[in-house]
Parts: C-alpha cells; structure tokens; sequence
C-alpha cells in the first residue's frame, strides 16, 4: 500500500513541477519580449519563435487537461473560447455595426453614381444561434450579423445572408467550418461564389454556367494539414487540426495577377496565379493553409482573366473571409480587383474604383470588422 502511495506522489509531483516549468516558460519568454520591446506578449501569427511555438502549444494542452472553455493570453490576438461541441471561436466584445453601415451606404451611393451594382455579402459565424456556448464566455458575434442584416434591411441594401443560404442547404452547418480557424471552409465558400454568379447573371452579366458546379473543379483533399487562426493562438493540443480541400478549375484559363505594393507580376493558369501550394506541404504555426489561395492579405490584388474577356468587370471590398471565394470569382470575371482597406496605403480607394469602371462593388465580410471604419470606408489620401 505505501509503494502506492509512493508512486502516486511521485507522479504527482512530476505533473506539477511540469506544470509550473511550462507557466515559467510562457511567463519568461513574455517578460523577454516586454523588456526588449518586441511586443509586450506574443506577437502572434506567422512571428511566434520555436520556444514560443512549443509554449503555446503546451499551454494549450494544459488548458485543455484542465477542461478550460476559454484559452486566455496565448497571443496578443486575443482569447479563444471553445463551443460544447469542441469548435473553437474568438470571442468578440463589441456589438457595433454602425461604422460598417455608414460604409456600405456610401459605397452603394457610389456605385449608383457609376451605373455599377452593388452587392453586399454577410458571411456567418460559426456559433450559429448560441445554442453551443458554454456559460461564462460573452460573445457578441450573432448580436453583430443580426444587427447587420436588419441595418441592411433598413437601408434597402442588395444583400445575401449566407447564414440563411447555408441553413437551407443539405449539410449539417459545422461541415461548413474548421474546429480551429474562424474562417469558413472552401465548401462554404464556393457556395457564396455560387449565389453571386446568380446575382450577376440576374442582372444581365455573361456567367459561364458550366463553373458554377463543384463537378467543374479539382477538388484536392488534405488531412490535419491547418492550424487555424484559433490553433496558433492556443495551440494545436486544444483545438485540434483541420484537413483543407483545394479546388482547382479544371478548365485551362490564362490569367495575370498584380500587387503593384509588392511588384509581384505573376501570368498563366490558374494554379501559377492564385494558388500557393508551399502552405500544403506541412502544418506549422508559419504555414497557414486558408492562404493557398492568393499568398497572403495584399492591399490591392488585380487579376485579369483573358479567358473570359467578356465576363463582368468586378472590384471586391473585403476582409480574409472573401479570400476563397474571390479566387473561385476570378474564373468568371474579366478583371477582378481586390481590396483589403485594412492595409491599403497611399491609394484613393474612391479614385481607384472610378478609374477601373467596374459593373460590380461586392462587399464581403465576416463580423470581426463591422465596427472597424478603417476596414470598410472607401476613402481618399489622408
């Protein structure tokens, strides 16, 4: 009985001196950083070093051993929280929508001004009607995307709620997202694309309908290849890997894509252009599959597909949750111009757009940046 005893204590301390070496880890690397003004914590996505990697990661296992629902302080990103059913989220504390519908009545206005459409696409949270949350984790996630889709209503906007659309589809709705990233799937993705083809179409545009099927795409499986947004904020060990599908048309088109910021020039098919194999190859906290498509969130992406010279000439306003499906837009529109106004620098977002004479604006966006005007306003040169 007492070599029982013996051994239980034995393991038990172990555990604990494992324990407090990793919280010993995790607090040293921060006071390194704080002190040597690399950041005040971890500096989060794609800049975290091995020591941090493996603190993060260890981290995370412990919380989850621990049966944590929410992860705090793993990056300067913010908390992760984890739904009853093992998906996790990122908690959102605000609830103000007001900055994105100024946003989007103006871009409307200019756009009518211009005789192009206007389209605003409102992509889903993964939390779908709260019924997964655990208690003690406030999230304003769907007082956001409900509060957007009635502001729309109000202002007369043309809009497509994908919750809705995914609702009424034949999948159950966690197929459509990762347990580990807070973007949606490609599937999800595509079925966007899908609704806005039919939206140009409506309206007059040349639509090559023999795109708009999955069976016209390669679809390309991966297994536990993504560590999503949420995973290199808490690590691997609490929210799991995800597998990613590449779709890739199987048409041959030729294309040039530009980021003039970068002086990338890039012409060929569809796979030299858009898509970036080297996130594939393994899962990292510096690989980052959901940018397969496009390398990264550049400013200002121009693509033209000469393939399709009559197709609609569209400018996309986004934030990463459009990165799929502006890929999967680049196979029907002649010239496709992306914006990400997060990061766009030294360019008349206004000017630019009158100067491309698009037929189209499509805004697509998640809820993360509804209260960020600096996000969603169209805007000349401070």
């Amino acid at each position: 009985m007492s070599d029982n005893n013996s051994n239980n204590t034995i393991t038990y301390n172990g555990l604990y001196v494992f324990f407090i070496g990793v919280i010993v880890l995790f607090a040293t690397i921060n006071i390194y950083e704080f002190v040597f003004g690399i950041g005040g914590g971890f500096n989060g996505l794609n800049k975290l070093s091995l020591a941090e990697n493996q603190s993060v990661t260890l981290w995370g296992g412990i919380q989850r051993v621990l049966g944590k629902e929410q992860v705090y302080g793993a990056t300067t990103y913010g908390d992760v929280a984890k739904l009853s059913n093992g998906y996790s989220y990122m908690p959102e504390i605000d609830n103000d929508v007001s900055p994105m519908l100024e946003s989007v009545r103006e871009a409307s206005e200019l756009a009518d001004s211009m005789g192009a459409g206007f389209l605003y696409v409102q992509c889903p949270v993964k939390q779908i009607d709260g019924r997964y949350y655990d208690q003690g984790v406030q999230d304003y996630s769907l007082d956001k995307y409900n509060a957007m889709i009635a502001g729309l209503e109000d202002m007369d906007i043309n809009y497509i709620d994908m919750k809705q659309v995914l609702l009424d589809s034949d999948k159950d709705w966690f197929e459509y997202f990762y347990y580990s990233d807070h973007h949606w799937r490609n599937n999800a993705a595509f079925i966007a694309y899908n609704r806005i083809c039919d939206e140009l179409k409506t309206n007059g545009f040349l639509i090559d309908d023999s795109l708009i099927s999955e069976d016209a795409f390669s679809i390309e499986s991966y297994s536990d290849i993504f560590l999503g947004s949420h995973g290199r904020m808490a690590g691997p060990l609490y929210t799991g890997l995800d597998g990613y599908e590449l779709y890739i048309p199987k048409e041959d088109m030729n294309y040039s894509l530009k980021v003039p910021s970068k002086g990338i020039e890039v012409s060929g098919s569809f796979q030299d252009c858009i898509v970036h194999r080297e996130y594939l190859e393994k899962y990292s906290y510096d690989y980052y599959a959901y940018y397969t498509y496009f390398d990264e969130d550049y400013e200002l992406i121009e693509v033209t597909n000469h393939t399709k010279a009559d197709g609609p000439r569209v400018v996309v306003v986004r934030d990463s949750l459009a990165v799929p499906t502006s890929a999967f837009l680049a196979t029907q529109c002649s010239e496709l111009d992306i914006l990400d106004l997060r990061y766009l620098e030294n360019v008349d977002s206004v000017e630019y757009i009158k100067e491309k004479e698009p037929d189209y604006i499509i805004y697509i966006f998640g809820t993360g940046y509804l209260g960020d005007e600096a996000a969603s306003r169209l805007r000349p040169i401070d």
